[in-house]
């Protein structure tokens, strides 16, 4: 990974942290305030109590389609570099050879960023 892309994930990590720590501290002041917006309020938190939790929901199926794709990624890569590296060979009956454990080679993938 080069510089440019180690900065780029720093700036996202620290954005990322401010961002986290905004919703947390947003959420404790919302449920600090529960009672006065349920007195105050009441409609807010009937109407669109479904709306907003049905947003995390949608924000997890999309984490979970890009995890499953990225996977898949990873996936296929691996499989490509493995044919790659593993010799076509066939024993005297014609059928092909299973390729010996030295001949597989490992892939390291980061999950950081």
């Amino acid at each position: 990974m080069g510089s440019n892309e180690c900065a780029r994930g720093d700036a996202l990590e620290g954005k990322k942290s401010e961002l986290s720590r905004r919703y947390v501290g947003t959420i404790a002041h919302l449920k600090s305030s529960q009672s006065y917006l349920a007195r105050a309020m009441p409609e807010l938190l009937t109407r669109h109590h479904d709306t907003f939790r049905a947003m995390p929901q949608v924000n997890l199926t999309v984490l979970a389609t890009a995890q499953a794709v990225s996977e898949g990624i990873v996936r296929g890569v691996n499989a490509e570099l493995q044919r790659r590296n593993v010799p076509n060979t066939y024993t005297a009956a014609g059928q092909r050879a299973a390729p010996s454990p030295r001949n597989i080679s490992p892939l390291a993938v980061s999950r950081s960023l």
